[in-house]
């Protein structure tokens, strides 16, 4: 991931609510999208592949060979539920 994403780090859902209600909000929901976002990386991952030859063409296998990479190990990461991403429904006052 960091030569994709250097830095990069998804937060944990408790820290969002914790710095969510800190800031005076309430939770209302935690909706997780794992499994939706390993479908999206699928989707990704699909088109780019449809494309491998122009994709090659604009920068080089060893970038392509990269993304790719990337895209089918972190669905399989949100597919296996190691990893995970939500939409959080907040309230205030």
């Amino acid at each position: 991931m960091d030569e994709i994403f250097p830095g990069g780090d998804l937060p944990q859902a408790k820290g969002v609510v914790e710095h969510a209600e800190r800031a005076g909000f309430g939770v209302k929901l935690i909706q997780p999208l794992r499994l939706h976002y390993a479908r999206t990386l699928d989707t990704w991952s699909g088109a780019l592949e449809e494309r491998r030859d122009e994709a090659i063409a604009i920068q080089s296998e060893e970038v392509y060979d990269r993304y790719m990479k990337y895209l089918t190990g972190c669905a399989d990461l949100f597919r296996e539920g190691y990893t995970d991403v939500a939409q959080f429904t907040l309230t205030k006052g």
